[in-house]
This record gives structure tokens, sequence and C-alpha cells, in this order.
């Protein structure tokens, strides 16, 4: 598989908790996407930030009382109605967070935040490849008891590269991926 790449560039895109139902948000890519000419998008890296829906840091009054929440953020190159394990074929990259708060002498304060990163395509030598025309963002807290009381958004940005390889080859990791 010889491969030319263009220049780094980076897509940005954001998606809202709501309360234990999946939201998504799609990333267009169909201006690098060309499997006939074995055009298809090279994800070295993925970042996740969490923050308030306002853009600020997650705060108590998101989490609540004496509460624990946890959410779940994905990156995949089919559409998805609920968080995939990693042995879906469409998975990019994959996120979770998880704070607690305690109310000691009436001071509510954070006293436990954890992130996991279950996959990124920096994990990998080559990055990831992506032959779809859309990449979804989704994202879910555990909603009733395990909801934050206010939403979180999910920001991921990803440094992307053009990829020209054989249309056998495109096409291979277009079928490879959406077999799911």
């Amino acid at each position: 598989m010889a491969r030319k790449t263009s220049s780094v560039f980076y897509l940005r895109k954001g998606a809202d908790t709501n309360t234990g139902t999946y939201n998504s948000s799609d990333i267009d890519i169909s201006a690098y996407i060309d499997t006939l000419k074995g055009h298809v998008l090279k994800i070295n890296q993925v970042w996740f930030e969490w923050t308030s829906d306002s853009g600020g840091p997650i705060t108590v009054a998101d989490i609540g009382v004496d509460h624990s929440v946890a959410a779940s953020a994905q990156l995949t190159t089919e559409s998805q109605t609920t968080i995939q394990s990693l042995t879906n074929t469409s998975m990019i990259a994959k996120n979770q967070i998880y704070f607690s708060t305690t109310d000691e002498s009436g001071t509510n304060r954070i006293d436990m935040i954890h992130e996991d990163r279950a996959m990124n395509p920096a994990d990998f030598d080559d990055g990831f490849l992506v032959a779809n025309d859309t990449i979804q963002l989704g994202v879910n807290d555990l909603g009733g008891v395990g909801a934050f009381t206010q939403p979180v958004r999910c920001v991921v940005l990803l440094e992307c590269e053009q990829v020209k390889m054989s249309a056998a080859d495109a096409q291979a990791i277009l079928l490879s991926q959406a077999i799911g």
C-alpha cells in the first residue's frame, strides 16, 4: 500500500450530552475522500476536550451534590445510535470521563476526576485510515442517577492528512469499516 500524503490539517467538532440520550454530530470529510481515485483520510491524532455547555470548565454545578457521573464519546466511520465497544469496526477513537462530588461540612466539592482514553489513532503506527464521507462524533452520559445536572460538551480536534493509495486498497478500507 504505497502512500503519498498531503500537508497536515485539523478538523474540529462538538456535541453536548443530553441526560442519557445518545447525541451525535457529523463531520463532513467528503472533500478529502474519493475511493475510486484512491484518496482517503488519515487521522494521526484525536484530542477530546470536555467542558460545560458554555465552554468553561466542568464545575460542581454541572455534576450535582454528593453525586457521581460519567460520559462517553466516540468517533466512528458509520452512523451509530449508542456508544459502541471497540469490537465495532467503524470505531476510530473513544474516550470516557468520570466525576464524583462529596458534600463535606456543607461544602460540595469535586473529589474525583478520571479520564479514560480507550482508543486513539495515535496508538497505531500509521494513524487511522477513513474511506467514508462522514465521521460521526457521538456522546452519551449515563442518564438517570448518573446524569450531569447540566449538559456537558465534548469537542474533538483531529489531526489529518489526505492520503493517496490504489483504488483497490481504498475500497478495501471502505468495506472493512462498513462491516461494523
